[in-house]
C-alpha cells in the first residue's frame, strides 16, 4: 500500500443534480449540465448519452439530437466549495495529495498504516469521511440516483497509474486494492486508449492489432522505445507496473494571499464595480510589501446571490508590486466580463508571486552558447573519427505506413 486514488464520475454533474428534489422518478431523465455563458454541454445522465446527447456539444445539437433533453445550469460556487471539501478528505489522511481534476485525487499512503491499521480499516475511515462530505449537498428529498452518483471510488495500489485504474474500475463505496502481484494482470485487459501515449500511438497501436495493454506489454521495451521513444517507454512501463512517477503535490492553498468583500448591495454598475477591485488590490498589494514580494499571477472572482462565478487569471508579463501596473494588465479583463445578475461577492487571489531580489541569466544567450557548444563538439568528434560521431533523429515521411520510415537517424551537422 503505497499511493490511494479517490474518484466521483461525474463530479460536476453528481453535485449540481444533488440541489434538485424535483427528479423522483426510479430513473434519472435525460438530463445534461450546462455552462450559460458558453452554451456548452458539460456533463449528460447516463439515459441521455443513450440519445446521443453528449459533453461538449453546444445547446443546438443537443436539443438537435433530443428535443425532450432537461437542462441544468451549473452553480460554479456550489462546485468549487464541494470540491474544495472533497479534498479536506484526501488531506485527512495523506499530508501529500494530487488534483487530477474535478473528483479526481491522487494521495501518498505511505506510512499512514501506522496511523489507522491495515487497508480495510484505512477504507472505513475514507468512506466515512465521503459519506459526512456527500450528506452536506444531499438534501432530504433527493432522489437516490443522484445520492448514489456522489458516492467515492476507491483505488489502492503501488503505483501512480495502477491506483488511478483501481479507482476508476472500482465500484462506488467499494475498496478496489490492486496488490503488486496481481497488478499486471488487472491491467492486461483494460484497452489500449488508457495509456499515456499521444492519440496518434493510439491509431499506429489499433493498425497492428493491439487493442489492449496486456498485448501492449507482451512487446519488448526495446521495441516500444524503438517505435515511440520515451513517451512509450514510461507507458510501458506504467502498464507493467514498473513506474516509478511520483505524487506532485500540486494543493497549496497556504501559500495564497487573498481576500474578499461581500457587499451588503449587490452592484450592477461596472464602474463601481472596478472602484472596489482596485481598493481590495490596493489592500492586498500592502500585504505583499511587507513580505518583500513581487506579484506574478491573480486571480479575480465575481460572485452572485444566485451562486453564479465569473472569473479570470492574468499572468503578468513582468513581476511587479505597483497598483498602477496590475491594474492596466486586469483593467481590460474585468470590462470584457458579461454578467447577467448584480455581483454580490469579490474575491482577489495572488497566485504565484515571487521576492523582490533576485538574479537570472540570460536563457536566449545560453541557448545560443549551448547550440554552439553541440556544434563544435559534433565537429571535432567527426574531425577525430572520420566519420559521424553524433546523430539526430529527424521526420522524413510524416504520414508513412510503415512507423520505422516514418524517421531517420541522420549526422548532427547536415
Amino acid at each position: 500500500m503505497s499511493l490511494g486514488c479517490l474518484f466521483v464520475p461525474s463530479f460536476e454533474l453528481a453535485v449540481n443534480l444533488s440541489q434538485h428534489t424535483d427528479f423522483m422518478d426510479d430513473i434519472l431523465p435525460p438530463i445534461a449540465l450546462c455552462d450559460p455563458d458558453t452554451e456548452e454541454i458539460i456533463d449528460v445522465t447516463f439515459s441521455a448519452r443513450k440519445f446521443g446527447v453528449l459533453p461538449h456539444q453546444t445547446y443546438a445539437q443537443a436539443f438537435g439530437t433530443y428535443p425532450q433533453l432537461r437542462i441544468i445550469e451549473i452553480n460554479a460556487v456550489l462546485t468549487k466549495a464541494a470540491f474544495e471539501e472533497f479534498i479536506l478528505i484526501a488531506q485527512e489522511v495523506s499530508p501529500v495529495v494530487e488534483k487530477i481534476s474535478s473528483g479526481f485525487l491522487l494521495m501518498d499512503l505511505k506510512g499512514m498504516d501506522t496511523y489507522f491499521g491495515d487497508v480495510e480499516l484505512l477504507a472505513d475511515k475514507i468512506f466515512s469521511l465521503s459519506d459526512v462530505w456527500a450528506s452536506k449537498f444531499i438534501r432530504t428529498r433527493t432522489n437516490q440516483n443522484i445520492r448514489s452518483l456522489l458516492q467515492v471510488h476507491l483505488g489502492i495500489a503501488d503505483k501512480k497509474f495502477t491506483t488511478q485504474l483501481a479507482a476508476f474500475y472500482g465500484k462506488p463505496g467499494v475498496l478496489n486494492y490492486i496488490e503488486e502481484r496481481t497488478a499486471v494482470k488487472f491491467l492486461a485487459t483494460l484497452p489500449i486508449e488508457l495509456l499515456p501515449l499521444p492519440s496518434d500511438a493510439i491509431e499506429r497501436l489499433r493498425l497492428l492489432q493491439i487493442n489492449t495493454i496486456g498485448q501492449f506489454t507482451a512487446l519488448s521495451r526495446s521495441t516500444i522505445e524503438s517505435q515511440f521513444g520515451s513517451v512509450g517507454t514510461h507507458a510501458w512501463l506504467a502498464a507493467t507496473n514498473r513506474d516509478e512517477e511520483y505524487l506532485r503535490s500540486n494543493i497549496s492553498e497556504d501559500k495564497k494571499i487573498f481576500d474578499e468583500i461581500q457587499l451588503l448591495d449587490p452592484i450592477s454598475d461596472l464602474t463601481v464595480l472596478k472602484v472596489f477591485t482596485q481598493n481590495l488590490l490596493a489592500q492586498l498589494l500592502q500585504k505583499l510589501g511587507f513580505r518583500n514580494l513581487l506579484l506574478v499571477r491573480v486571480k479575480i472572482e465575481f460572485e452572485t446571490e444566485t451562486g453564479k462565478l465569473y472569473f479570470f487569471e492574468k499572468t503578468l508579463r513582468t513581476a511587479t508590486s505597483s497598483l498602477t501596473q496590475i491594474w492596466l494588465a486586469i483593467s481590460p479583463h474585468i470590462d470584457r466580463i458579461r454578467y447577467a445578475e448584480p455581483i454580490s461577492l469579490l474575491r482577489i487571489e495572488f497566485l504565484e508571486f515571487i521576492n523582490q531580489t533576485g538574479y537570472q541569466l540570460s536563457l536566449f544567450e545560453m541557448t545560443r552558447q549551448r547550440q554552439q557548444q553541440l556544434i563544435d563538439t559534433a565537429e571535432h568528434l567527426k574531425t577525430r573519427y572520420g566519420h559521424p560521431a553524433l546523430f539526430q533523429i529527424k521526420e522524413v515521411s510524416r504520414w508513412h505506413r510503415l512507423p520505422e520510415k516514418q524517421f531517420a537517424l541522420t549526422d548532427y551537422l547536415t
